[in-house]
């Protein structure tokens, strides 16, 4: 009778082991297959939104590398620039805030003594620009005097803040009329003009001096009471001008 009930409690025991075994087996499994889906579906996130997980460096943000600003008429200096909604007001202090790689967009308008000077290189990778946003910019001298557009290496006024400021500079689309000078550049290189028209002015419509591997294309030079275009040389010389 002891040995009958011996057995029995065994074979129960063995049972309650079995159940307890199986048990720990199916909960291993439902654990494999939910750490199996959740790896599924991160592959399958990254995938549809084209991140790279293992990929652990900062993407490159448009913001760091480069800025678009935007000039209108009705704009506001105080703004930001960043947007039409927040444009700036005047093509002069636009100049003054922008680093390599920013872009200034124009809105059609006209602005009246606007007097640029550059104070920030670009780089061959990441070039200044300022181009027309739609329609035709109009920068108007109004009494033939001044200079509307300065590139200059040897600039400087009493901040000293235009030293050195030479290379990589883009301007398209724009108009320069009724100045002493539109453009005056020394020492200057690897500067743009695309679809510009400069004219009528008091003495020249554009002078290079000591400047090289300038690019003047698809644009009007007219109506000038001295020389129209200037080719200039002193230290450096002028050369691969086109």
């Amino acid at each position: 009778m002891n040995d009958e009930k011996l057995q029995t409690e065994l074979k129960q025991n063995s049972e309650k082991k079995n159940r307890t075994l199986v048990s720990i087996v199916l909960i291993f499994l439902f654990v494999c297959v939910m750490t199996f889906i959740s790896i599924l579906f991160i592959i399958l996130s990254i995938h549809f939104i084209g991140y790279n997980l293992f990929d652990l460096t900062e993407p490159e943000s448009e913001s760091v590398n480069h800025s678009f600003y935007y000039v209108a008429t009705s704009g506001n200096n105080n703004n930001t620039g960043l947007s039409l909604d927040y444009a700036w007001k005047t093509p002069s202090y636009a100049v003054d805030q922008v680093e390599a790689g920013d872009t200034i967009y124009l809105l059609d308008g006209i602005w009246e003594k606007e007097e640029l000077y550059f104070k920030t290189n670009g780089t061959v990778e990441k070039p200044i620009t300022l181009k027309a946003y739609n329609g035709t910019p109009i920068l108007d001298g109004v009494d033939n005097r001044g200079t509307c557009i300065t590139i200059d290496s040897e600039y400087s006024n009493e901040l000293d803040d235009y030293a050195n400021v030479t290379g990589y500079i883009n301007i398209e689309g724009i108009k320069i009329t009724r100045y002493s000078h539109g453009i005056e550049m020394e020492g200057a290189h690897h500067i743009n003009f695309n679809n510009i028209d400069v004219g009528p002015c008091g003495t020249t419509t554009i002078t290079f001096y000591d400047s090289t591997y300038c690019n003047l294309k698809n644009s009007n030079m007219h109506d000038t009471k001295w020389n129209t275009v200037v080719l200039m040389a002193a230290y450096t010389g002028t050369h691969n001008i086109t």
